[in-house]
């Protein structure tokens, strides 16, 4: 129970203690946590010349998101880290304020699949605004290619629309093994040309784990 009237300096002591643990991490400490993975040489120097694009074109005076596709596949088998290193890329993404939020939606390939035909559309615009002003991370992304091929279709296209009209919204990473990878891609050409990164990774482990 409060002791006297309210004043401005419990205000300011509330804001300072309640919201400071959603404060965007900077782009130094989010390469710090990318770097204590061991290996992944070349995600690691890709995501650094694509960080160094990024500060390049603000440096110039241009919009980052006309270099870049903010659309990243990853694949691998299990225990690859795919979804630390997704949540990472996201995080990486807002610490260079592509974004205005590291946080993540996360869904599954069979998810982008509804009870009946008709339904799939609404379904998946309405994964995608989750994702707006952060990021998105569908695991097992090839569950789509094992669809109907009606509901393939369907959820490709309003993929493929979603990445095209909201563009620059959300940063969205997608996952699974490589073969099951190039079986979502194949379904629509459109979508395997709107991905600009494509990483397969190896175990990781964490330096001193």
């Amino acid at each position: 129970e409060a002791e006297g009237p309210l004043t401005k300096e419990h205000f300011t002591h509330l804001i300072s203690d309640d919201f400071a643990l959603e404060k965007t991490l900077t782009p130094q400490e989010v390469w710090k946590e990318i770097d204590a993975l061991e290996g992944l040489d070349l995600l690691k120097k890709e995501l650094r010349s694509l960080c160094a694009s990024i500060d390049y074109d603000r440096e110039m005076g241009k919009d980052p998101l006309d270099s870049f596709e903010p659309y990243f596949i990853l694949d691998g088998p299990p225990g690859t880290g795919k979804t630390t290193v997704a949540r990472l890329i996201i995080k990486l993404m807002a610490a260079y304020d592509i974004i205005p939020d590291s946080g993540v939606s996360e869904s599954q390939g069979a998810d982008l699949q509804a009870g009946f035909v008709g339904q799939t559309t609404t379904k998946v615009q309405k994964l995608f605004e989750s994702m707006w002003g952060q990021g998105g991370f569908i695991d097992e992304i090839g569950g789509l290619a094992r669809a109907p091929e009606a509901f393939q279709a369907d959820a490709a296209k309003t993929v493929l629309k979603q990445m095209e009209d909201h563009r620059g919204r959300f940063i969205l990473v997608v996952a699974d093994y490589a073969d099951r990878v190039n079986e979502f891609l194949n379904i629509d050409p459109g979508i395997a040309r709107r991905f600009g990164h494509r990483f397969s990774l190896e175990p990781l482990t964490v330096e001193g784990a």
